[in-house]
């Protein structure tokens, strides 16, 4: 859980040799991890904000920033037939 976002690159660099190549995620966190964060860690596959924190926690701005990342796909955009 990450509430307040840093750049946690010990951690994630941790975290990475933990998972032996599996996937990592943000699974609860309140503050979005920043562009210039996922930029240089570009394996998190995934991550889910509190929807109660996203305006609380978060500028619109920021929110903009995040889902409009090149990078971060939203639910709308991932084809989920099989």
């Amino acid at each position: 859980m990450i509430y307040h976002f840093d750049d946690g690159q010990k951690d994630y660099d941790q975290l990475l040799t933990m998972a032996q190549g599996k996937p990592i995620a943000l699974g609860e966190i309140g503050e979005l991890p920043k562009t210039n964060i996922l930029k240089v860690q570009p394996k998190w596959s995934w991550f889910m904000v509190w929807s109660g924190w996203l305006v609380t926690a978060n500028t619109e701005e920021r929110v903009k920033e995040v889902y409009g990342y090149s990078k971060t796909s939203i639910r709308d955009e991932i084809n989920d037939d099989h």
